[in-house]
Parts: C-alpha cells; sequence; structure tokens
C-alpha cells in the first residue's frame, strides 16, 4: 500500500508529532508498504529518502503559544504533482485544523474524500488524472 504521511510539524522542529510521523514512516516501510512523509522546508536539515518537502514552513507566536504554517507560491499545484506522481492509497493528515498541509488543501490537492479523528485524518484519493 502507498501511503502519505502529511504533517506541518516534522524534523527538525522536536516533538511527539515529528517522532510519531517518523516512526510509523519507519514501521510502514519496514512492513513492505511505501510510506512518505510529506511537510515543509524548515532550514537545513538531512532527510530520510522517503520525506518529500514542498512550500516553507512559517513560525507564527501568539498568545504565549508557537504554530506553524506553511507557505509557497503554487503551494497546491506542487501538493497536486506530489500526491499524482506518488499515487498513494492512504492520505494521513496530522494536524487537520491548518489550513494549509493539515488541512483542506492538501485533501483537494490529493483528490480525496475521508475520515476526520482529533487532530488527524485518514483519506483515500480519488485517482487522480
Amino acid at each position: 500500500m502507498r501511503i502519505a504521511l502529511v504533517a506541518e510539524d516534522y524534523y527538525p522542529q522536536l516533538g511527539g508529532i515529528p517522532e510519531h510521523v517518523h516512526n510509523l514512516a519507519l514501521q510502514l516501510n519496514a512492513w513492505g508498504h511505501t510510506a512518505t512523509v510529506v511537510t515543509s522546508q524548515m532550514g537545513d536539515h538531512r532527510d530520510a529518502p522517503f520525506v518529500r518537502r514542498v512550500g516553507r514552513s512559517r513560525v507564527i507566536y501568539a498568545n504565549g503559544g508557537v504554530s506553524r504554517i506553511t507557505t509557497g507560491w503554487r503551494l497546491r499545484r506542487r501538493l497536486e504533482q506530489l500526491f499524482r506522481a506518488g499515487r498513494y492509497d492512504l492520505v494521513h493528515v496530522h494536524g487537520g485544523l491548518a489550513p494549509t498541509l493539515g488541512g483542506s488543501r492538501t485533501r483537494s490537492a490529493a483528490g480525496c474524500s475521508g475520515a476526520r479523528s482529533r487532530g488527524s485524518s485518514t483519506a483515500t484519493p480519488r485517482r487522480l488524472r
């Protein structure tokens, strides 16, 4: 099965979501699936071969907290190209409320309809032509 794990938060940022996504990709690949992490650029960082980066991650400080959002020219088009090339059977999105990588932009770029749970969603893509 070809699986895209989409995450706004990923290495080099440290935390639970980057750890979860990275180790999930490692385990899925070890089990014989093809798992790809889709995330944004966050500076110089050596990536595993299964990581694809689109756009640039921007940090937003508000109300004593920190958040990230991905920006970039033609971001949706780049996501569409990535999903079309990957021909994913399943797209798992972390941070499904974020307006760029986490939310509707990713689902529409992947041609998905899917289910949503707390903080993440899983979708099955309709094949892009």
